[in-house]
This record gives structure tokens, sequence and C-alpha cells, in this order.
């Protein structure tokens, strides 16, 4: 049997080769073709759980940078009121005791107003004597006139203490990051932070309560000075009155030593009941009645004007009689 031939070869040893070839490339196709699935299902991998997981925990990291930075700022924030908030409250202290004072200084200004309207009065008083009753009242008035009051210090503003703040962002940012060897100290700050707000809060209280009792002492101040005004003016009405008693008890007295010697009040009959003009005006021998005498029943008080009644009192005026014995 004769085997052909070609290119030098035959076709025996071709169809050998040609199947061993073959075989190399079923294994070569089978190769790839795994490696091509192993491609697909990186890519696939990539793609499906790669990816979601990039979104999902960039999503998270976003979120909690967020969160971070609401953190941080909602302590920045918190620190911002309360600064602002001591700053306001100082200015609300500062302004009462500004007021407490200017209230007090007008209460004086009018003090020394009124004693200086007194002695302007007094000065007018042409009389020795009156002048000098109410120089004394004036006087004891100038003894009692407050010291004029001196200038209080300027408001103060408390300062913001920068590195202070900065300290205690930094702490908080640090207290976050658990970083510090004690643990402890995180929950100590705390505590120390809330007791250091709330001795600030029973401070402010301490000076609310110090500024209302120094203007309820101010009020009682000028109470008693009000007091004190009123007693001087009572006793000074007191005065008026005995004065005016004296006068009118001179007067009085004036009066009875102008009554002629003899002359005598005839006895005033009953008011209401009727006397003839015959009983009323009886006359004796022993008498006789100046018709143009009259004196009053009640103050005793001559007048001759022709009048039925007294000038003063109002009374009845009846006629005087004289002894001629």
């Amino acid at each position: 049997m004769r085997t052909s031939s070609h290119k030098g070869h035959s076709f025996s040893d071709i169809s050998d080769v040609v199947l061993e070839k073959k075989e190399a490339a079923q294994s070569a196709l089978k190769q790839i073709q795994s490696k091509i699935d192993a491609i697909s299902g990186v890519s696939d991998e990539l793609r499906g759980k790669h990816l979601e997981k990039l979104h999902l925990d960039s999503k998270h990291v976003i979120s909690d940078i967020k969160e971070t930075f609401e953190d941080i700022q909602t302590f920045t924030m918190s620190k911002n009121d309360i600064k602002k908030t001591d700053v306001n409250d100082n200015e609300s202290m500062e302004r009462q005791r500004i007021e407490l004072f200017l209230k007090s200084n007008d209460f004086i200004h009018d003090r020394y107003a009124q004693v200086l309207t007194a002695l302007q009065t007094i000065l007018c008083e042409k009389h020795d004597i009156t002048f000098y009753q109410l120089y004394k009242d004036v006087e004891k008035d100038i003894a009692c006139l407050d010291d004029i009051p001196k200038e209080p210090m300027l408001p103060r503003v408390p300062c913001l203490d920068k590195t202070m703040l900065y300290t205690e962002i930094t702490e908080y940012m640090q207290s976050k990051t658990e970083t510090r060897i004690c643990k402890n100290c995180i929950t100590q700050d705390k505590k120390l932070d809330e007791t250091f707000e709330k001795n600030k809060q029973l401070q402010r209280d301490v000076d609310n309560i110090t500024a209302k009792l120094k203007a309820e002492s101010n009020e009682v101040k000028r109470l008693l000075i009000s007091i004190k005004d009123m007693k001087t003016e009572y006793a000074k009405k007191q005065e008026e009155n005995k004065s005016m008693s004296k006068e009118i008890q001179f007067l009085k007295e004036s009066y009875q030593t102008q009554i002629p010697p003899g002359w005598k009040s005839m006895p005033q009959p009953a008011r209401g009941v009727y006397v003839p003009p015959s009983r009323r005006y009886a006359s004796t021998t022993s008498y006789s009645y100046q018709q143009d005498c009259m004196m009053c029943t009640e103050c005793d008080v001559p007048d001759s004007s022709g009048a039925q009644f007294c000038q003063n009192c109002g009374s009845d005026l009846v006629p005087y009689r004289l002894n001629m014995q």
C-alpha cells in the first residue's frame, strides 16, 4: 500500500500531526473559554458587587461626614449661644445698675432743687423773725441732703477668651475620636462643664437678686426721707397753728381792752323765743342805752357799724348798757 506524500511528508504523518493539533486546539479552546468566563465573572462581580459597595460605602461615609460636622456645629453653636447669653446677661445687669444710679441721682437732684427753691423763697422774707423761723426748717433740710454721688465706673463687657474656646472645641473633638489615654476624662469633663454652667447660672441669679435688693433699699430710703419731710411739714404746721392761736388770743384781749369801762352786754334771750321790744330795751333811771354801740353775743367784739349781725362770726348783735349810777 502506497502512502501519498505532500511536501516530503506522508499523508499518514500529517493526519497524526493534525490530530495532535486539534487536540491542542480543543484544550486551548477550553482554557480560553474558561478564562473568558472568569473575566466575565470578574466584570459581573465588579459591576454588581464592587460598584454597589462603592456607592453604598461612599454614601455611608458622606452621611458620617455630615453627621460629624453637624455634631461639631451643634457643639460650636451651643458655645455660641452660651457666649452670647453671657454678654446679653452682662449688658442687662449693667443697664440695671446704670438705671438705678440715674434714678437715685434724679431723686438727690430733686431734693437739692427743693432746698434751693426754699432758700430763694425765704430770702425774699422781710420780717427777721419769720425769716429766722423759716431758715431753721430749711437748715434741717440742708443737713439731711445726701452727698453728690460719684460717677460710677464704665460698664464692663467680658471679652471672648478665644484660647479657651478653641481648647473646648478641640477637647470635644478629641473626645469623639476616643484617643485619650483616660477614657473617664470625657465623662469627667462633661460633669465639669455642667457644674461650671450651673455655677454661672447661680452667679447670674445672685447678681439679679442683689440688684433687686439694692433697688428696694433705695426705695426704702426714699420713703424714709418722704416720711421725714412729712414730719417736718407737720411740725411746721403745728408751729403755725400755735402762732395763729396766740394772735387770736392777742386780738381778743385787744378787743376786750377797747370796751369802755362800765359797759356790759345785756342778757340775750334764748333764740326762737319772741320778746317784745318794750322788754328788750326797758329803761330805768339807773341805765341809759346808746343805740349805736352793739356787742356780739358770741365773741364779745364791739361793733358800731349799725349792722344786726357780727361781721366776724355772724351771730346776733345786742346793745350794750352803761351804768350811770
